[in-house]
C-alpha cells in the first residue's frame, strides 16, 4: 500500500517492510455532521450515531466522553479520559491535562487504578445509588462495552469511501449537539495501538481498500491487435503471400 498523505500516523512503519504501490490510499480527512434537534418528538428514530456519543461530561475529576471508531469493517465503541494533574515544575505548580483512549472496561478501571485517588476508585467500583446517581461507574461501562456489536454500521465505510473513520459529538455555541463523522483521521490521537499493532494496523487497510472499497487498482490497459501479434514473434506479412511470387498450384497437384 502507498500512502499520500499531509500527517503521519502510528502504523506508517509498516512502508519500511515494502509495499504495492499499486494499492493507494489518499490519507485526507473528511467531515459531515449531523444536527440533532432538542425537540425531537417520541415516536421518531434517533439519528445515526446518537445513542452511541455523548457530549462531555464530567465525573469523579474526570471529563470522559463516548465516541466512535470505524476500522476496516468493524466499529469499536471508545470511552475517552482526561483528567487535569498538578506538577511541580521548579517553584510553580503547572497543571497539565492527560487524555486516555480505552476499548474495554478493563482499561478503564486500570485508567482509575492508575490515575485515580482511592476513594475515587472505590466509587467507579460501587454500585450507583438509589438517590444520587453517578454518571461514571464500572457496571455501566462495562455492560455498555459488553451489549456493543462490531459488525454495526459496516455500511459506513463504503458511504464514506474509508477504510477508518471517528464519530463523536459536538456541543455548538447555541447548545446543540452535532454528530461529526471525519474519515482518514490519525489514529494514534485516539491510542489504537492498544488494539491492533502498527504492522497489523497497516495491512488491514491494506487489504481491505484493494478487496472492499477497490481503491487504487491498477487501470486495465487495452493491448491492440499488433501489439498482441508483434509480442507472439509474427509482423504484418507473416500470413501474406510476399510480392512477385505465386504458389504453384499444378507443382502440388502433381506430388499429392
Amino acid at each position: 500500500m502507498h500512502i499520500i498523505s499531509k500527517f503521519t500516523d502510528y502504523y506508517d512503519i509498516g512502508l519500511s517492510e515494502g509495499h504495492d504501490k499499486t494499492i493507494i490510499y489518499k490519507r485526507s480527512i473528511e467531515e459531515k455532521t449531523c444536527q440533532l434537534s432538542r425537540f425531537r418528538a417520541k415516536n421518531t428514530k434517533p439519528v445515526r450515531f446518537e445513542t452511541e456519543t455523548s457530549v462531555m461530561k464530567h465525573s469523579l475529576e474526570f471529563d470522559y466522553q463516548w465516541i466512535v471508531v470505524g476500522f476496516c469493517g468493524k466499529v469499536f465503541q471508545c470511552l475517552t479520559l482526561e483528567r487535569v494533574f498538578e506538577t511541580h515544575d521548579g517553584k510553580k505548580n503547572v497543571k497539565k491535562s492527560k487524555t486516555f483512549c480505552c476499548y474495554t472496561a478493563d482499561q478503564v478501571r486500570k485508567v482509575f487504578r492508575n490515575h485515580a485517588s482511592k476513594e475515587e476508585l472505590e466509587r467507579f467500583m460501587s454500585k450507583p445509588s438509589r438517590s444520587w446517581r453517578e454518571s461514571l461507574r464500572y457496571s455501566s461501562v462495562q455492560k455498555r462495552f459488553y451489549d456493543w456489536n462490531n459488525d454495526r454500521y459496516a455500511d459506513v465505510f463504503v458511504k464514506m469511501n474509508a477504510p477508518l473513520f471517528v464519530v463523536d459529538r459536538v456541543e455548538t455555541k447555541f447548545r446543540h449537539d452535532l454528530v461529526r463523522i471525519r474519515s482518514n483521521v490519525e489514529l494514534n490521537r485516539y491510542q489504537f495501538y492498544q488494539v491492533f499493532c502498527p504492522y497489523t494496523t497497516f495491512q488491514e487497510i491494506s487489504m481491505f481498500i484493494s478487496g472492499v472499497l477497490g481503491m487504487g487498482e491498477p487501470d486495465m490497459i487495452e493491448i491492440s491487435d499488433e501489439c498482441k501479434r508483434d509480442s507472439k514473434g509474427f509482423n504484418e506479412k507473416s500470413f501474406k503471400t510476399r510480392p512477385n511470387t505465386k504458389p504453384n498450384r499444378k507443382r502440388d497437384k502433381h506430388e499429392s
